[in-house]
């Protein structure tokens, strides 16, 4: 798990090998996938330049490699 919906948004990440879901719970347990991104692509940069939350949540569904850049 990269981050979940509602934390602060300390950075942002970028997928060098692998695949992430993003999503959104439900109370119920049902998970809305919104996007699933792969290598190259960076991700939860919105938050970041926002100053905000993250909207949704992110985890990995592939095993690969990312890049943590702080705010």
């Amino acid at each position: 798990m990269f981050f979940l919906e509602g934390e602060e948004a300390a950075g942002l990440y970028i997928l060098l090998e692998g695949k992430v879901k993003i999503f959104r719970a439900a109370s119920d347990g049902r998970e809305a996938i919104l996007h699933v991104f792969g290598p190259g692509e960076p991700f939860g940069e919105v938050a970041v330049f926002q100053r905000g939350k993250f909207p949704a949540s992110a985890e990995r569904v592939e095993a690969g490699k990312s890049l943590f850049l702080p705010r």
